[in-house]
């Protein structure tokens, strides 16, 4: 199977630039859903629906989506009204758009689509605070600058052939105008260059290697997906499709007032030629020549209705399932653009080599020889052979993977001479994966792993034999812990020297050697047999009197907090996060009880008094010494990697579970979801419950706020500076638009509970105790799609900001261009390891000793944080240190500053916030 990368499929995390037409009816969600699973972009017509029927569409996709994260978009009409435009122009939205919009954002929609129109600013601005991208249809070059200026963020030209609403430019003249019309233009959601996908016209490979070499980026598809097997058009509709001829696809105005290409009929033919006169003037006057005719004539409503289709019916003979449609688009596509290749001699330096035509790469490994030495001697040779890192390197890129974490040494000479091959002969200079330098291992892999936690997507690193791979330490814990996918390769040193074997390759060793790698890397657990313990959990749920429900990483999930917070409300069930990783549910969910480290200070009391206890996710959700369930309590574990913690080191903690499941949080809770509807229970237990967990709730965010403004006679608190920092965000931007980092060790709690975060990847810890993760995570985070968007926030300690080796950080942030803000709480040294001390040893010969004492301090001479990161960087970090004796205006004033370098200068920003020593 080929594969065919272009900008488009990095933006969207998709297998193939194709994207499904938002046909109103033939696009429903079983088409949308398919043609995701198939590794393209399914997009639902929402025109006419309401904002509780769109949602019940899109829910419906959801629920066919073979991985929940699998991208999908809607489309939906709104054409300008009034003014200067057609007169039969209406409102398909009916007054609900900014309600539908709502809806789109709440159901984590990847794409809006607009047609017929350009898209009101109120809308774009809303969906781009969600960190949703905005197409815009257009059918003529002179609508790409009114799109510009609305801030959309992709144009989809809709050429004349196209079915459906449409123009009367042809593709091939269409789309490249509309390419040149956005050059230089950036998308105001994430800065990247605003893509041009191309429509009608479209039906096979022929159709899309077309539109990417014109300049596009993906291909929009309606006709052909008709005719497929998931399509809710009717079967007629299929049948005409397939049966049409070249002749048979009109435009008419007749139904929407503006041209819609349609199966040419007697009826239609006579509203185009004899009755003409008459369409004229009722649409002069707004009139719907068809609305109007059924006025008289109902009965002929059906005889009458309009088959959708483009000129390209002409060329589809069968009905074919979405996935097939997909998959032969892309392979005859990339055969296609490998005989275009064909037509360059060998010393145009293309011949035989990887396919990659700027903007976009073609694959095939198994269409590619593998050498193992190369002939400097001969030119046209070295340009066209491949080498074991070619296929190593392309492999990679295949398995969807853009960004390499490198710290290079003498193990990696082919790696390099391959890379530099690549940049000589690609026509934009980059290579197949982006290659990100790292100084240092620790920083590397925290790059990586920050990268894959905000991205969604798989990331790899490269290091230095086993010296390097020595040096990668507690970052390979942290990203073990947090469960996220990322890819570790060193290289091995030659075994031979005397020349007896060709080359000293390099050999890529891995515990678990093969192509489904990276598949398991990333891959969901496949769903079990889950319907009788599902039972079984679903009705103790609802015969509890004191559940409670504990979590640390169900939030990596993004689908799972919609879940988990309808479980929750549905039956009031307190929600704790522990050691959480992700954010679990909303901050505000009146259900949420806050976070706890499990220390004895943030211990939540419902632990203790629980008679029915749901585990998500969680590592160790208490520690019996401290606090546990009681005995008679009933306790339930899913777990979406090891429940019995039997691959995972935890030590001796064990639970003495009724149930311990290993399935996947999203699939368990939506069955458990699906159970509980049907199971009767006691509405006034439920209610006298919601009103204790409603009423703790508010009482937490009281306290919260309490902290937050009790300023000491002199310096500050973790709750200040948290208070302070969250507001100065939220007068320059929004929390929603927020990623926070937290490795603020002593202050885990504080951070999870004071900077209030609402939204899926909100906030992310590393996962692991191995500190120094933030400095390198801050990196990797703003380097993703969505962290190029959203300002990047660590909050450290002193501790862990030297842990992260922050001058090979600040030298990378500045190097590949990601500003982030850190905010350094400093203590003066490491102060978890005296309040771990202190509980053992609370009157002991060092409760009453200093830091320096116990030899945890960094005083008297302790460095000036703000001031590494400005050097590292070269002078480019803006940084600012706070004393312990300043005021509350000068936090204030500090914080907002540091917000603005990183937003409006677009640099690095260290605030060293100094507390009371330890």
């Amino acid at each position: 199977m080929s594969v065919i990368s272009t900008p488009i499929t990095e933006l969207f995390g998709i297998k193939h630039p194709v994207f499904l037409a938002g046909m109103n009816v033939a696009a429903g969600p079983a088409l949308a859903a398919a043609v995701s699973n198939a590794g393209g972009l399914g997009v639902i017509g929402g025109m006419g629906y309401s904002p509780k029927m769109l949602r019940g569409q899109i829910r419906e996709i959801k629920k066919d989506l073979i991985d929940p994260s699998l991208p999908f978009g809607v489309d939906l009409l709104i054409p300008q009204v009034g003014g200067n435009a057609r007169k039969t122009n209406y409102d398909y939205t009916k007054g609900q758009l900014a309600d539908l919009i709502e809806v789109i954002i709440e159901e984590k929609t990847s794409l809006f689509v607009c047609a017929v129109g350009v898209p009101p600013k109120f809308a774009v601005d809303r969906l781009h605070q969600a960190g949703i991208p905005v197409m815009n249809m257009v059918g003529h070059p002179k609508h790409v600058a009114k799109a510009l200026e609305a801030g959309v963020d992709l144009i989809c030209a809709q050429a004349g052939e196209g079915g459906g609403h449409t123009g009367d430019i042809p593709a091939s003249i269409l789309i490249p105008a509309c390419v040149d019309a956005v050059k230089g233009h950036k998308s105001p959601l994430n800065g990247k260059p605003i893509y041009v996908i191309g429509a009608g016209a479209v039906y096979d490979g022929r159709g899309l290697a077309a539109n990417l070499m014109w300049g596009a980026e993906a291909v929009w598809v309606g006709t052909r997906f008709v005719a497929s097997e998931e399509a809710g058009a009717p079967q007629k509709h299929k049948d005409l499709v397939v049966g049409a001829g070249y002749e048979d696809a009109v435009t008419t105005l007749i139904y929407t007032g503006r041209p819609l290409r349609v199966l040419k009929t007697p009826y239609i033919e006579e509203w185009n030629t004899t009755r003409m006169p008459e369409l004229k003037a009722l649409t002069s006057k707004g009139l719907l020549p068809h609305e109007e005719e059924l006025k008289k004539r109902p009965e002929i409503s059906m005889s009458t209705r309009p088959w959708l289709m483009g000129r390209v019916a002409a060329m589809i003979h069968d009905v074919l399932p979405a996935k097939t449609i997909v998959e032969n688009m892309v392979t005859d596509a990339a055969k296609m653009l490998s005989r275009g290749s064909g037509y360059l001699t060998a010393k145009a330096k293309l011949y035989n080599a990887p396919r990659r035509h700027g903007h976009l790469t073609v694959k095939n490994i198994s269409e590619s020889s593998c050498g193992d030495s190369t002939d400097s001697d001969n030119p046209t040779l070295l340009t066209s052979m491949y080498s074991t890192s070619s296929i190593f390197l392309q492999a990679l890129s295949d398995a969807g993977i853009t960004h390499l974490f490198v710290n290079w040494g003498s193990d990696h000479p082919a790696l390099l001479e391959e890379l530099q091959r690549q940049r000589a002969q690609s026509t934009d200079g980059k290579t197949a994966c982006e290659i990100v330098t790292c100084p240092n291992e620790m920083v590397a892999l925290s790059a990586a792993q920050g990268y894959a936690q905000i991205s969604g997507k798989l990331a790899a690193v490269i290091v230095h034999v086993d010296v390097g791979t020595l040096a990668l330490a507690g970052a390979i814990h942290n990203v073990d812990r947090s469960r996220t996918p990322v890819l570790i390769y060193s290289g091995a040193s030659p075994f031979s020297s005397g020349g007896e074997l060709k080359g000293g390759r390099n050999e890529w060793i891995m515990s678990i050697q093969g192509g489904r790698l990276s598949n398991q890397q990333r891959s969901p657990i496949e769903r079990p047999t889950f319907t009788r313990a599902a039972s079984i959990i679903a009705q103790a749920l609802c015969n509890a009197r004191s559940p409670l429900i504990i979590t640390s990483h169900s939030g990596r999930s993004p689908a799972s907090i919609p879940l988990l917070s309808e479980l929750a409300s549905t039956l009031a069930i307190p929600i704790v996060a522990v050691c959480p990783s992700a954010v679990p549910v909303p901050f505000s969910h009146p259900c949420f009880l806050g976070t706890t480290f499990l220390n004895g200070a943030t211990h939540n009391p419902r632990v203790a008094t629980a008679d029915v206890v749901l585990v998500l996710d969680s590592d160790i959700p208490w520690i019996s010494a401290a606090q546990a369930p009681s005995e008679s309590a009933r306790i339930f574990v899913i777990d979406s990697g090891d429940p019995l913690k039997t691959v995972s080191a935890v030590g001796q903690w064990h639970v003495d579970a009724e149930l311990m499941c290993n399935a996947d949080t999203v699939l368990a809770l939506q069955d458990i979801l699906s159970l509980i509807a049907q199971l009767e229970r006691d509405k006034e237990i439920v209610e006298e419950r919601k009103v204790s967990v409603f009423s703790e709730h508010e009482s937490w965010l009281r306290r919260l706020d309490t902290l937050e403004g009790a300023w000491p006679e002199q310096g500050f608190s973790v709750p200040n500076i948290l208070g302070v920092l969250r507001k100065a965000i939220e007068s320059q931007t929004t929390l929603a638009q927020t990623v926070v980092l937290n490795e603020s060790i002593s202050s885990y709690t504080s951070v999870w509970d004071h900077m209030r975060t609402e939204v899926s990847g909100g906030q992310i810890t590393s996962g692991g105790s191995s500190l120094g993760w933030a400095l390198g995570a801050g990196v990797g985070a703003k380097m993703t799609d969505i962290g190029k968007s959203k300002l990047v926030v660590l909050v450290v300690g002193d501790g862990s900001f030297l842990f992260g080796v922050p001058s090979s950080a600040y030298w990378m942030a500045r190097r590949y261009d990601a500003p982030f803000l850190t905010v350094v709480l400093n203590n003066g040294g490491w102060k978890s390891p005296k309040l771990s001390m202190l509980a053992c040893h609370p009157q002991g010969h060092g409760s009453m000793a200093s830091g320096a004492d116990l030899s945890v301090g960094f005083g008297p001479y302790s460095p000036e944080f703000a001031q590494i990161a400005v050097a590292a960087s070269a002078g480019w970090a803006w940084g600012k240190k706070i004393a312990g004796n300043g005021h509350q205006s000068d936090l204030e004033k500090g914080l907002a500053e540091a917000v603005r370098a990183v937003i409006e200068e677009r640099r690095c920003a260290v605030v060293d916030c100094v507390l009371e020593s330890v």
